[in-house]
């Protein structure tokens, strides 16, 4: 099952539940994402590694590299359509 076909799955269960149901799955979704949230340390060791990745970048392809849209597309397109048929 797919990614989009779960969550359409999700979403019809949620709306058939009755209100205390949503608040209970609210809740359950709000707890989740409180302990998701990551410490100011965390958030500066993620910012440091972004960082150091760009400059990894820089350094392979220079400071004028840039990647539009719809090339990404493009390539992502390519990846998920492996094998050809």
């Amino acid at each position: 099952m797919s990614a989009m076909e779960i969550e359409r799955t999700i979403l019809e269960k949620l709306r058939n539940l009755d209100d205390a149901g949503k608040q209970r799955v609210l809740a359950f979704v709000e707890n989740e994402a409180a302990r998701e949230v990551k410490s100011p340390q965390d958030i500066d060791r993620w910012f440091e590694q972004v960082e150091a990745f760009q400059a990894e970048i820089r350094a392979q392809y220079g400071d004028d590299f840039s990647i539009d849209t719809q090339s990404m597309l493009d390539e992502l397109r390519e990846e998920t359509s492996w094998p050809p048929q």
